[in-house]
């Protein structure tokens, strides 16, 4: 049973609580997300039946839980598969809205192109219905589709609104909006099944890649930017000149100790010592340190583009967009202007040296490399230092590391001469490995 009252509510804070609104009994077990001030959503039980619980709580509290009660009645009026509404519930300080709970998988965690022709038929099926009741979805992404045994379901109905007569530019800005939120490497053929499926709702279906890529260039903006603030996913904080950034997601306990790690990284066994740059790691975890400070890199911190501000913000941002790479735990900035970044250890081998132990093997994987890079190149993003050291090979996978040059552009031109020196790099870098082996093979004979 919670003590804590749900305005002070917090991950840090967070544990299973009982509340009874208007004769009703509500046991919340499990958080699924929590908007600190504002909502929660979580798994839990009411008259002994598992249930999806969301409370409102903070300014507007009614008013939004009464938004999204609407919401999900208009869907379903409308035709569309949505949980069932089980109770709405209110008092002085919150409001709750309790819905059936759905054993499923979300849409998200497959790619288009792998859809069953079925799910595919479904998923259309859905946003056609929505649209012809004049319904739109202003936050549409996959994660708002739960496909389960008995069909595909509409689990969010919180951004749900009516237009008596939906023009026909909203639907191509909300499909738009669609294939924009989803991971890079399912947005093409996302992006496809729309075009092909869905064109009556489309403006002009030759050019809605374009309308895509102003809406991926829009969330990629707003996300690098909200990765160095305190948000859902972000905490940030200050401490004896210096301020941090940490992943919310991590336990409390894991939280403190990082911290602790993050001021004196030389606790953890010693990996590489540069002139400017220490790295430090065990099993769990590697500490990377930019010791040098001084005028410069206070300057670079103030405007964000401190090397290990980069190797933060693109590593959320790669890992949002579906890009292979650890996403980041922490980063300690101090205000002389030095930094150490956390990042989760992974026990993996480096790309060159499959290049030079496995050629065949390394030869069957460079497709896979350049079709991640050309998903960068599609999101007008670059790694910076394309160098096969800076790949590694998790579960047989490439995986990239070391982004502190990492960017990105909504300029087209600028990104793409970024892009070009990236293939560059990874294609020099690829000669001079087929030359030293050539080499060693002479050597040898």
């Amino acid at each position: 049973m919670s003590t804590v009252p749900l305005a002070a509510l917090t991950h840090d804070n967070w544990q299973p609580f009982l509340l009874s609104l208007e004769g009703a009994q509500l046991s919340c077990q499990r958080a699924l997300r929590l908007l600190p001030g504002r909502r929660l959503a979580c798994v839990g039980e009411m008259n002994g039946h598992t249930v999806f619980i969301k409370l409102f709580f903070g300014s507007g509290f009614r008013q939004r839980c009464d938004s999204e009660a609407a919401g999900y009645r208009q869907l379903a009026a409308a035709g569309v598969r949505v949980p069932a509404t089980l109770a709405t519930l209110a008092d002085n300080d919150v409001a709750v809205l309790v819905l059936e709970w759905l054993e499923g998988e979300s849409l998200a965690a497959q790619s288009p192109a792998d859809w069953p022709a079925t799910l595919a038929d479904d998923f259309c099926a859905q946003l056609a219905q929505m649209y012809r009741a004049g319904l739109v979805q202003e936050d549409l992404h996959l994660d708002n589709f739960l496909a389960t045994a008995s069909g595909l379901y509409v689990i969010d109905a919180g951004s749900v609104s009516y237009q008596e007569s939906l023009p026909l530019k909203a639907r191509n800005e909300n499909l738009a909006l669609l294939c924009a939120q989803a991971s890079l490497p399912a947005q093409a053929a996302l992006t496809q099944l729309v075009s092909d499926r869905l064109a009556e709702h489309l403006v002009a279906p030759s050019r809605f890649q374009q309308h895509v890529q102003r809406k991926l260039m829009a969330r990629i903006r707003q996300a690098n930017k909200k990765w160095l603030r305190d948000c859902t996913a972000v905490r940030a904080d200050a401490m004896d000149n210096a301020h941090y950034l940490m992943d919310r997601a991590l336990e409390q306990s894991d939280a403190a100790r990082l911290l602790a790690l993050l001021q004196q990284p030389d606790q953890l066994p010693l990996i590489k010592q540069g002139s400017r740059i220490s790295v430090y790691g065990d099993e769990t975890l590697v500490l990377k340190h930019y010791r040098q400070g001084g005028v410069k890199s206070r300057f670079k911190q103030v405007l964000g583009f401190h090397p290990a501000q980069r190797s933060w913000r693109y590593g959320w941002t790669w890992s949002l967009l579906g890009l292979p790479t650890p996403r980041p735990l922490a980063l300690l900035l101090h205000a002389d202007g030095s930094a150490v970044i956390a990042m989760p250890f992974c026990s993996a081998a480096r790309y060159s040296e499959l290049l030079e132990q496995q050629r065949v093997h390394a030869d069957q994987l460079r497709p896979v490399i350049e079709q991640q890079l050309h998903w960068l190149a599609q999101a007008q993003l670059w790694h910076g230092d394309t160098k096969a050291q800076n790949i590694l090979l998790q579960h047989g996978q490439p995986v990239w590391i070391d982004l502190d040059a990492a960017g990105w552009s909504a300029r087209a031109g600028r990104a793409q001469r970024k892009h070009q020196r990236d293939w560059q790099r990874f294609a020099l870098n690829w000669q001079q490995f087929r030359e030293q082996a050539r080499g060693e093979k002479s050597d040898h004979e």
